[in-house]
């Protein structure tokens, strides 16, 4: 085995070691602070083609080791810190004011909750990966998470509705960089539940940014919704961005299903890049939870191309504990 793939060999190990501790979450101070983290590693099996070759492979991945810090400054005001140490990165570093009137101002570095699945975390995915709209910038142009102010508001309007609405300004060059960006970008996005007995969620989001510095315009459009009905759950959302006066648009449907021990769960992807070359991906995957949700074991597949360039092919073995 190589260096390079015995850290995560490593990782994978200290998963089983952790399940005992895995069942509760860690408080520090009693109302006040509070721990929690994830372990998140892969072992894959996996196949590419691309203009005539062929290269498969197994492999061990190390995916998350973060660690989380949650806080209670004073009633109204908490902070939090999140640390990656599988990428030795500082992912989130913020204080949040609430108000009682359902205000809420949030400052620091944070990941923008651009849509239902930017507001999912790693332990609550069904799949084992988020999807590509996710991953390549469709959504936002650098990164999920950015430096900069967010205001929300959350008004349960009457019994049987209930309404988001979030307004972010962001520097737009993503965590942990120096601000390059001579404009700022802006993102408004609203969620609307009409009957609060079912769980039906609509979202649109508007974005607006810059790259290079500002200068290049970006400008992003996104509509979402979420059904559940006993035991299943549709989750969709299309989205497009328009970059050098050109368009992408993509999309993805998804359906889980949640049977209490075990989880199944497919999701395809497709988006249309601003050359006419069609991208689509698609992920099956059945997920184990044991004790609670703390520990995860997620058998997937996915079928990913580009078409006509390359096309990967794998199997994923998924382990997660959850503190």
């Amino acid at each position: 085995m190589s260096r390079n793939k015995l850290p995560a060999f490593k990782m994978l190990v200290l998963w089983w070691c952790l399940v005992g501790i895995a069942a509760a979450e860690l408080t520090l101070v009693p109302g006040r602070l509070s721990i929690d983290g994830i372990l998140w590693g892969d072992a894959i099996f996996w196949q590419g083609s691309a203009q005539g070759w062929s290269k498969s492979g197994f492999e061990f991945q190390r995916r998350l080791a973060l660690l989380g810090l949650s806080g209670a400054v004073t009633e109204p005001i908490d902070m939090r810190l999140e640390f990656d140490f599988s990428q030795v990165v500082l992912r989130d570093i913020f204080v949040d004011f609430r108000f009682r009137n359902g205000f809420l101002l949030r400052a620091g570095q944070f990941k923008l909750p651009l849509s239902f699945e930017f507001e999912t975390p790693e332990g609550k995915l069904k799949l084992d990966d988020y999807s590509l709209l996710y991953l390549i910038n469709i959504t936002k142009p650098v990164d999920s998470r950015d430096i900069g102010l967010m205001v929300s508001y959350v008004n349960p309007c009457s019994e049987t509705s209930a309404f988001r609405v979030m307004a972010m300004v962001v520097n737009g060059t993503g965590p942990n960089v120096g601000d390059d960006n001579s404009w700022k970008d802006v993102c408004v996005r609203a969620v609307f539940r009409p009957w609060l007995r079912d769980n039906y969620q609509f979202a649109g989001r508007y974005y607006y940014g810059w790259r290079y510095g500002g200068g290049a315009g970006w400008m992003g459009l996104g509509a979402e919704a979420v059904l559940t009905r006993g035991c299943f759950s549709i989750q969709s959302e299309l989205a497009a961005r328009r970059y050098l006066n050109k368009w992408a648009p993509g999309g993805y449907f998804q359906v889980t299903g949640d049977f209490g021990l075990f989880e199944p769960a497919v999701r395809g992807e497709i988006i249309r890049w601003e050359d006419d070359k069609f991208q689509w991906r698609v992920l099956s995957g059945l997920g184990f939870k044991f004790a609670g949700e703390r520990l995860k074991v997620i058998f997937g597949y996915q079928y990913h191309t580009l078409i006509p360039d390359w096309t990967y092919k794998g199997i994923i073995l998924q382990l997660q504990a959850v503190l």
